[in-house]
C-alpha cells in the first residue's frame, strides 16, 4: 500500500495527518479484504483530513472492493 499527498493539500502538519489516517484506514480494511498480489497506491484529497472516522472507511472499503472487482475482470 502506498499514500501521496501533495503539497497542494496543505501544510505539513495536514499533510501527516491525512497520511496517518488513511494508514490507519488502510490497515483495517486491507486485513478484511485486500489482493496481496496488488499494489495499492491512495491519493489523498483535503477533505480527508475533514471527514468522519466512518466516513473514511467506507470510502477507502469501497474503492478498494471496485479495484478488485476491476482485476478480477481483467484477469479473467
Amino acid at each position: 500500500v502506498g499514500f501521496t499527498v501533495s503539497k497542494r493539500v496543505g501544510n505539513a502538519v495536514m499533510r501527516n495527518k491525512i497520511k496517518r489516517r488513511l494508514r490507519a484506514a488502510a490497515a483495517i480494511i486491507m486485513n478484511e479484504g485486500g489482493f496481496l498480489d496488488m499494489d495499492y497506491v491512495f491519493v489523498a484529497r483535503k477533505f480527508i483530513c475533514s471527514i468522519k472516522w466512518d466516513v473514511l472507511l467506507d470510502v477507502v472499503r469501497s474503492s478498494v472492493a471496485f479495484l478488485n472487482k476491476k482485476s478480477q475482470k481483467c484477469k479473467n
